[in-house]
């Protein structure tokens, strides 16, 4: 937390997500003029003994072992997702997949704000928020899985066409995308 001297007196809290998506170096292959899926600050690959590869991606910064599978109004005022993509597939090479015919699923984890935050001053200071969640979604026809590159340090790919059926607000998960490998 954050309080700044101005008459009266301005609070704000430091969030833990990133603001600005930026690609760590050990991955290269976006082409140029992609825009990152909004606010991406972790991407993962897990590749699963049962024939699986799991993307995941969150807006805030997690190691592999560190992964949430949770939110609560603690989060407050801060929005924060996760989302993974599963594929019924060993490894990803490059190409294009139409996750629908795949039989790719989806699930999301959000926090968002609902109000804006109100309180007493700086250690009063609180929010509405809504929390949501899919566990397993079918992707819809039409939503694609492009993989620009699959190096053993780092997938670089871009995700289209995707239209989540649960209950806004959830993330929009279209965009292009790192993803480093993690160990089951």
């Amino acid at each position: 937390m954050v309080c700044v001297l101005v008459l009266p007196f301005l609070c704000a809290a430091t969030p833990n997500v990133a603001t600005s998506p930026e690609m760590p170096a050990t991955c290269a292959g976006i082409p140029d003029g992609e825009l990152l899926i909004d606010g991406l600050a972790t991407g993962q690959v897990l590749h699963g003994d049962d024939g699986t590869t799991t993307l995941r991606f969150a807006n805030g910064v997690y190691g592999c072992g560190e992964w949430p599978n949770s939110t609560s109004s603690a989060d407050g005022c801060e929005t924060k997702w996760t989302f993974r993509l599963r594929l019924p597939l060993p490894a990803l090479q490059v190409g294009v997949y139409d996750l629908a015919d795949v039989g790719a699923d989806f699930g999301y984890l959000m926090n968002a704000p609902t109000s804006t935050p109100h309180g007493g001053g700086c250690s009063d200071q609180w929010c509405s928020s809504a929390q949501d969640g899919v566990g397993i979604e079918a992707m819809n026809a039409g939503s694609v899985l492009e993989i620009y590159s699959a190096d053993p340090n780092c997938f670089t790919g871009k995700l289209s066409g995707f239209v989540p059926a649960g209950p806004a607000p959830y993330p929009d998960a279209n965009g292009a995308f790192f993803a480093t490998p993690c160990a089951n």
